[in-house]
């Protein structure tokens, strides 16, 4: 059982780090800095490999422990004497309080690249030359539509 909860301690641990990169990543892409982003990213994507690893080691310790397949920390807490179940059912909380932040957290920042993104895409529509019809065109002889040849920068004058 003291495996079990040193494991989820560490959990907790990998879990405030990379919360902590959340927020750094909020600042980042509020400041529009790509390249420390970049390196945020890189950062992240360890600390979430690390964490996949523990959780893993929790699962396979829960598993030894209670002998279902699939055991959770409240599965744990069924056969946890007194003292064990208490600390269990506190670092659960704790857990799952950072789990729902981190969440937060990283929905605010998905919806801050959307918009982001939304604003370089509407940008680029208003620099693109639009293509209009200076005369007057039969609807009933209209062809095929051809694909333009404008670009973004029209270099003829």
């Amino acid at each position: 059982m003291q495996a079990l909860i040193q494991t989820i301690q560490l959990l907790i641990k990998l879990h405030l780090s990379l919360l902590q990169l959340a927020k750094q990543k909020t600042e980042l892409v509020k400041q529009n800095d790509i390249q420390q982003l970049t390196q945020l990213l890189k950062d992240e994507q360890r600390h979430v490999a690390a964490i996949q690893q523990q959780e893993k080691l929790r699962q396979t310790q829960a598993h030894q422990l209670t002998q279902k397949e699939a055991a959770t920390i409240s599965d744990c807490l069924h056969i946890a004497n007194e003292t064990d179940k208490a600390t269990l059912q506190a670092l659960q909380e704790e857990l799952l309080q950072l789990i729902t932040e981190l969440k937060d957290i990283n929905h605010l920042n998905q919806q801050m690249l959307h918009q982001s993104l939304q604003y370089v895409n509407m940008s680029l529509s208003v620099m693109t030359p639009q293509e209009q019809n200076v005369t007057y065109n039969n609807p009933a002889n209209k062809k095929t539509t051809q694909k333009s040849n404008r670009t973004l920068f029209d270099s003829q004058a």
